[in-house]
């Protein structure tokens, strides 16, 4: 996707459903990519089925709940409060 991405947004690349026009993988889990500017906000979606979110920074970096990351870190949706 790279430079074609849209802006500031997550897009569903692969999903355990096929969802949304993903490619269908036997995993449950979803993998998204996004292209983020800097200073703006995105809410990564977590949930209690999906209760772990991977970050992978390609370039750059990332404040994530107070914490600054410039390459991957693993989230919790408990640690979201």
């Amino acid at each position: 996707m790279g430079d074609a991405a849209p802006p500031n947004t997550l897009s569903l690349l692969f999903s355990g459903s096929g969802r949304d026009g993903s490619t269908e993988i036997r995993q449950s889990a979803e993998i998204f990519f996004g292209r983020i500017d800097a200073r703006r906000a995105l809410d990564v979606p977590a949930s209690e089925p999906m209760p772990h979110v991977w970050l992978q920074v390609i370039s750059g970096g990332i404040d994530v709940l107070g914490e600054r990351t410039e390459r991957w870190r693993r989230f919790t949706n408990r640690e979201s409060g």
